[in-house]
């Protein structure tokens, strides 16, 4: 029996390699003011345009080692949440997926000639998905990385009995 190639393809070890040494390219950092919310944002690249959007409360630095390696053939753009880029003494309001996804289309409307690609995980998913159903024209196509799902699934009847498994588990058949 042939032994296997267990070298990494090269794709991967030129992603691996990009992650490690980034463009070097200068990143570019700004602010927009929206009703008078600041929102940070950092862009990277030119071509066609790509939304990163972070989990949590989200940093748009946490995306930069992604934005470096797709700038070579996107103009990436990481938006910073609304939390994250308060000024001290700001009143932040309604922090909603539905006040996140407007500051996304402002910042689509204000940065882009035309609808981007849009990718984001956890949190920036539920924005994307909100984004989504209140804007579906100013996105060209999302990516949407385990967003959170609790408010949208059923909460289980504490009073209802459960059900014993029979037997022990069983695993699957393949």
């Amino acid at each position: 029996m042939a032994a296997r190639d267990r070298r990494t393809p090269p794709h991967l070890r030129q992603l691996v390699e990009d992650l490690r040494n980034p463009t070097g390219e200068p990143i570019r950092t700004a602010t927009l003011t929206f009703d008078g919310t600041p929102i940070d944002y950092r862009e990277h690249g030119d071509g066609p345009p790509l939304l990163l959007l972070p989990g949590g409360v989200g940093h748009a630095g946490v995306l930069d080692r992604l934005a470096a390696h797709l700038s070579g053939h996107h103009r990436v753009v990481s938006m910073s949440s609304r939390l994250v880029s308060a000024r001290p003494g700001t009143q932040h309001g309604d922090l909603s997926p539905k006040t996140y996804a407007e500051d996304a289309v402002s910042l689509i409307d204000t940065l882009f000639d035309e609808p981007p690609i849009v990718f984001a995980f956890s949190a920036g998913a539920i924005t994307t998905l909100e984004l989504l159903t209140r804007h579906p024209d100013r996105v060209r196509l999302a990516v949407v990385h385990e967003p959170l799902a609790l408010p949208c699934c059923p909460t289980p009847n504490a009073t209802a009995p459960r059900s014993k498994p029979s037997g022990p588990p069983r695993a699957p058949r393949t």
